[in-house]
């Protein structure tokens, strides 16, 4: 078995003759396709598999920290013998990419890309276009969750909520529906602030109340997943994933929806509120990770000779935050007359659609430096606190944005990733990539880089 070492070696190695397989999952089946003839070994996993050698094109890859989709496209060529594959409902299944080398075994070939295919988008005579998203996407589908007899979906409650509106959903009794998953505590209270007597009915999400109210009922509500890692896990399990390890921080979090929502949705909400990413790495695994400083220590080198010529570019320049606002425990449902029974605090709590806390700084040499505010899921002061002064430590200095096209293919687990690259303009500085765009066959991989 090649060695992950062996592999690197062989992808450094200019004008190496590669081999692109891509197994293509559809509603019939998998296809098997290659770049050139190939067969697997008869000691492989999957012995004398056949892979059509119907690729064609630059084969490119794009990935991104941010998780925003980009658009690639597989190109076939069409003899005849595969006419009938237009035919096939490719959108939404698995696209797996593997590289290596003609003589290679099939298990020694290493998966570089997961993908999600968008299905045909161009077919004519001599040729079949595939269109590609990166395998994140699979997280763009809607949570299916059941509905109140209004028709309206049951709210999606993560974590620790204020506020949150219970719907009744009995007739014939005080019956209230505030939560779609199970939860572990309630504070019921009345329209105008007061505490109700409630009966539990916590494992499905739901309240009985005492004494009848004229007025909307609401809540505080804790569910279970209340830290960024396990709303993750929890998204995970739901689309079938397994977690790469991490080290996210123990900030208490909460986050509600009321209408449709996504994996990726929530995933960009936690990641909102820790100042992190997250994407599905190589082994299919969802990873989530706090962006940080590019760490000079461990930073993958390269020099001016890894670089095309004449293919760097300053692409982007932020300027030091000014001042940051970090908004936290959200109300969701702020009211404005509140009974005289209920204390100040809790009062101004009830009134507030939102608790904040700022910081700021004298930045003389950057008269139009940006201030901001983000709205963020977590609930704590003290977690906010930890997380404020972060990222004005994060946004301290000017930071620039590079492309550079690295004259290499197969990249494959370098976005997010520390690189210090020794060439002009950058001069061995350290950043991290942000974004990447590898062509397989041309040996050319265009990275952004955050330094």
């Amino acid at each position: 078995m090649m060695s992950d070492a062996q592999f690197d070696a062989w992808l450094s190695r200019p004008n190496a003759k590669r081999v692109v397989l891509a197994e293509l999952s559809h509603s019939q089946g998998v296809e098997y396709v290659a770049n050139r003839p190939y067969i697997s070994h008869a000691d492989d996993e999957a012995p004398h598999r056949v892979y059509d050698d119907v690729l064609q094109g630059a084969i490119e890859i794009n990935q991104r920290i941010d998780s925003k989709l980009e658009l690639g496209a597989l190109e076939l060529v069409d003899d005849g013998s595969i006419a009938h594959w237009v035919d096939y409902r490719w959108r939404g299944y698995d696209v797996l990419i593997k590289l290596g080398a003609p003589e290679w075994r099939l298990d020694d070939f290493r998966v570089v890309a997961r993908q999600i295919n968008d299905g045909v988008i161009n077919a004519r005579q001599g040729k079949i276009q595939l269109g590609l998203y990166d395998v994140t996407a699979s997280l763009a589908h809607e949570i299916q969750r059941p509905e109140l007899p209004s028709g309206q979906l049951v709210p999606l409650i993560l974590g620790q909520v204020v506020c949150a509106p219970a719907t009744r959903v009995s007739t014939a009794e005080l019956r209230y529906r505030v939560s779609w998953l199970p939860v572990t505590h309630m504070v019921v209270r009345d329209g105008n602030g007061p505490e109700l007597s409630h009966a539990e009915q916590y494992d499905e999400g739901s309240f009985v109340a005492d004494a009848y109210s004229p007025r909307s009922l609401m809540c505080d509500v804790i569910e279970p997943h209340d830290t960024p890692g396990k709303i993750v896990h929890w998204v995970a399990a739901h689309y079938g994933l397994s977690v790469a390890p991490h080290d996210l921080p123990d900030y208490i979090c909460g986050l509600r929806y009321d209408g449709p929502v996504t994996g990726a949705q929530i995933l960009d909400d936690v990641c909102q509120a820790i100042g992190g990413h997250w994407q599905i790495d190589i082994m299919g695994r969802l990873r989530v990770t706090v962006f940080e400083l590019p760490d000079a220590a461990n930073a993958t080198q390269f020099d001016d000779d890894d670089v095309e010529q004449g293919q760097i570019a300053l692409v982007e320049t932020q300027e030091p935050l000014r001042s940051l606002t970090l908004q936290y425990a959200r109300n969701y449902n702020p009211i404005t007359e509140i009974a005289g029974s209920v204390d100040a605090v809790t009062a101004s709590r009830l009134r507030d659609e939102f608790r904040s806390l700022a910081d700021s700084r004298t930045l003389p040499e950057y008269p139009l430096a940006p201030d901001d505010t983000i709205e963020t899921a977590l609930q704590i002061e003290q977690d906010v606190a930890s997380e404020l002064g972060r990222r004005m430590a994060l946004r301290a200095q000017r930071h620039d944005v590079w492309e550079l096209k690295l004259v290499t293919a197969g990249l494959s687990d370098i976005l997010g990733q520390s690189i210090s690259v020794q060439c002009r303009g950058i001069n061995g500085q350290c950043g991290r990539v942000i974004s990447m765009r590898s062509s397989l066959l041309r040996e050319r991989t265009t990275l952004e880089v955050w330094i």
